[in-house]
């Protein structure tokens, strides 16, 4: 459909195609170049530009996969493979209430393990047998009950031999 497009030009030199206000396709788009690019000229405060994916469903649920961004790759036998994925997901579609998540998922052992690492409002969370990995420099600081001016950090200082802490201890109580 060509909806409210008010001009469509070609630059027959670099084969450039302009289209001017809306277009909207119905099917698949295949880009066969390097790149994709969405510019936004717009000077002010607002999220611009936005990549909407939007699932119109006539029965929306909870755990409703919402939409994804896809990596494919090849492998060595010339097979399209899926190797990462970030997908929307619906945790609670209760008007008012409406919960969602992120799921990061990758190809481990030629299977998509869904997912790696989630993330939602209240927390950051790992699946089983995935181990977070901070970098030199870095530390965790925790924030209290309250926002104010007073942190809780815990830096690692530079080890001279592996080293572990396994919590809790005996007791249940981690002693300083």
């Amino acid at each position: 459909s060509l909806g409210n497009v008010t001009s469509i030009s070609l630059d027959e030199t670099t084969g450039d195609v302009s289209v001017g206000t809306n277009l909207t396709v119905s099917g698949s788009v295949t880009v066969n170049n390097d790149s994709f690019e969405i510019v936004s000229t717009d000077a002010g405060a607002t999220v611009n530009p936005t990549i909407s994916l939007f699932r119109n469903s006539a029965s929306p649920a909870a755990s409703d996969d919402l939409g994804a961004i896809q990596f494919y790759g090849e492998d060595d036998g010339g097979n399209k493979t899926l190797y990462a994925q970030i997908h929307g997901f619906a945790e609670d579609e209760t008007g008012g209430t409406e919960d969602g998540q992120i799921h990061f998922s990758c190809n481990a052992g030629g299977t998509l393990e869904d997912p790696v690492m989630l993330l939602k409002k209240s927390s950051l969370q790992l699946s089983s047998n995935n181990d977070f990995i901070m970098g030199q420099n870095s530390f965790i600081r925790f924030e209290g009950t309250s926002n104010n001016n007073f942190e809780t950090t815990l830096y690692v200082e530079d080890p001279t031999a592996d080293r572990e802490v396994n919590l809790p201890d005996a007791s249940g109580v981690l002693e300083i």
